[in-house]
């Protein structure tokens, strides 16, 4: 500790800059139990990232202080990532309060489908309802997704037929239908989704992803279309985004990986576009967008 410390009052002013040593020094403050210095450094990093601020929630969280885990999130939950859920569904299962079962029940009801394929990421929002009080609702999470991950499409539709409609809810809905869709159930799913009452974003952004796997293009842009034409402002829109604080790194890192690709024979696979190409658009650019 003694040691840790000492390095890092002697390090220059200017090395604080450095997004990547700023996030070790404030986990390494965090495991300390020095909170106070770990938020002074915090506040003088003028050029925060994502992980800075992972690392700040998770050092909060360590040290019981939850509360100003899910305070710092407000500032960035627009911006989340798979790390942030597990830390924010983390700091709600330790608090178990009004506030954080409403937030954490909010973020399961929002998460973006493709989080429910990281088995961290659904481990810890089991644990978090598990800690609420909501064991029907953890078991049956936990039952259907893993039914889905593991190809047996039909024993987790199965399962969930026998969810009560109270129970049902956004998340479970979601697992059912990427079951569906990685076991090639079509028909079930379009059943499933044409039952839903409240059809979110991410259930038919879900649907969407079902019907493109299976080559459903056409019907998988008609559904693009009636929620476009219902939704003044839709996720689709979303594509080739650069509203993320590196989105030149991500991007740059895009356009290397793809020219790796394409010295090794890849070609882009033009089917997967389901719309027509704009003016000085790619197939390339078309598919690294999304």
């Amino acid at each position: 500790m003694k040691l840790g410390k000492d390095v890092l009052n002697r390090l220059p002013v200017a090395f604080f800059q450095r997004c990547q040593l700023v996030n070790s020094a404030i986990d390494m403050l965090m495991k300390f139990g020095d909170v106070a210095h770990a938020e002074h450094l915090f506040q003088l990093t003028k050029k925060k990232t994502i992980v800075t601020y992972g690392a700040m929630m998770q050092g909060y969280v360590m040290n019981d202080m939850s509360e100003k885990a899910l305070n710092l999130f407000e500032e960035v939950s627009s911006k989340s990532d798979k790390v942030l859920y597990v830390i924010v569904f983390g700091a709600c299962a330790s608090l178990s309060n009004e506030r954080a079962i409403q937030l954490g029940k909010k973020l399961l009801h929002q998460i973006p489908t493709m989080f429910l394929d990281d088995i961290v990421v659904v481990n810890s929002a089991i644990h978090m309802l598990m800690k609420f009080g909501e064991v029907e609702d953890a078991e049956c999470l936990f039952s259907v997704n893993a039914y889905g991950r593991n190809g047996m499409g039909s024993e987790a539709i199965d399962l969930y037929r026998q969810m009560p409609q109270n129970i049902r809810n956004t998340v479970s809905h979601i697992c059912v239908l990427n079951a569906c869709s990685h076991s090639g159930l079509l028909d079930q799913a379009r059943t499933i989704f044409k039952e839903i009452g409240t059809k979110t974003e991410y259930i038919i952004a879900t649907m969407i992803d079902c019907l493109s796997r299976m080559h459903m293009f056409d019907e998988a842009q008609k559904l693009i279309d009636d929620y476009e034409k219902s939704n003044s402002s839709s996720w689709i829109m979303y594509t080739h985004d650069r509203s993320h604080p590196r989105s030149a790194e991500i991007y740059a890192e895009l356009h290397h990986l793809s020219s790796e690709l394409k010295t090794h024979g890849h070609e882009y696979d033009s089917s997967w576009i389901t719309r027509p190409l704009q003016d000085g658009e790619s197939v390339e650019s078309a598919l690294c967008g999304h």
